[in-house]
């Protein structure tokens, strides 16, 4: 399947659920979850938002870093840093921002990852495929620690959706643990720590909406314990390699579990719809790094006929052999 093909069907797909969504519960949700936005949700999803992005983009160091751990010989070279890495803590957080940019408004939720891992690969013969791996890793730890918390939260529920959940969740950990290897016990702390950082930021900005959404007469609102449902639903909508920055399945799932959740399906699509539109401000750093890329390379005559990198520091050229993969 081609690349434009895959694209249009993943763009075809929230589109359908978003026009079966409005089947259901009509445009007005979607009207209220646009009075999120206010001075102080605005602080609260950038702050937020950036809390999320550290944890993140940590988690992702942590596994670069242990990976090299076990291949000493792909940590060295100019340009390497004291921990053995080009990836340091602030470069880690940008390229994290770029990625959830893209991640945002492409279809398919994937183009900023495949950036990422393109940007801080290494000079080295398989270091694309070894930079892949690591984004991979990272991406699996978020989604088995939102999993094993959507266990449980639907545990009271739905008993057999929470065995379900809980055993994904299990096996995505046996995968990252085995993926990051035998290094030292922090590592391995660091990774899953980092996810909980970001997990709870995540939650949080959920909750901000929860309460900021206008309700509509006689819709309640949802109590912690619904919000919860809704947070974790919701997230797990956006991991879905559909759709435009979540919107979608992320409202689909919202609708069917709103009665879960202990609010109308109306409601929870509004609350839901408020959140994809706070995480769309969280992600805003992203298009301020990915103008400066552009005008950089603008400044270096991009269209030269070489391949020029966005960041200079990514892959510098004298180091750079012309036939990397």
């Amino acid at each position: 399947m081609g690349r434009r093909t895959r694209a249009a069907l993943q763009v075809g797909v929230a589109v359908a659920l978003l026009v079966a969504v409005v089947a259901v519960v009509g445009g007005e949700p979607f009207r209220r979850a646009l009075g999120v936005v206010t001075p102080g949700t605005t602080v609260a999803a950038l702050g937020l938002g950036a809390l999320a992005t550290v944890g993140q983009a940590l988690r992702w160091r942590a596994v670069v870093l242990a990976r090299q751990q076990r291949t000493p010989a792909a940590a060295s070279g100019p340009g390497v840093t004291a921990a053995g890495s080009r990836l340091t803590r602030g470069r880690s957080v940008g390229e994290y921002y770029r990625a959830q940019l893209l991640n945002a408004v492409l279809p398919g939720g994937l183009a900023g990852d495949l950036l990422r891992a393109h940007r801080a690969r290494e000079p080295r013969r398989g270091g694309w495929v070894s930079s892949a791996a690591a984004v991979l890793v990272e991406r699996l730890a978020g989604s088995a620690l939102l999993l094993g918390v959507a266990a449980a939260v639907v545990a009271a529920a739905s008993p057999a959706w929470a065995v379900g959940l809980a055993a994904a969740a299990l096996v995505l950990a046996v995968v990252v643990v085995r993926a990051v290897g035998r290094v030292p016990a922090g590592v391995h702390a660091a990774v899953w720590g980092w996810s909980a950082v970001a997990l709870g930021a995540l939650v949080a900005l959920f909750a901000v909406a929860a309460v900021a959404v206008p309700a509509a007469d006689g819709d309640p609102r949802p109590d912690v314990r619904g919000t919860a449902v809704l947070a974790v639903l919701a997230l797990l909508g956006m991991s879905l390699p559909v759709g435009v920055g979540g919107f979608g399945p992320r409202e689909a799932l919202a609708a069917v579990a709103a009665g879960t959740a202990g609010t109308t399906p109306g409601q929870a699509v509004a609350v839901t719809a408020g959140y994809g539109v706070l995480a769309a401000l969280a992600a805003a750093p992203g298009l301020v790094l990915l103008l400066i890329d552009l005008a950089r390379w603008s400044g270096r005559g991009g269209a030269d006929g070489r391949e020029v990198e966005l960041d200079r520091d990514v892959l510098p050229e004298d180091e750079a052999p012309r036939g990397r993969p």
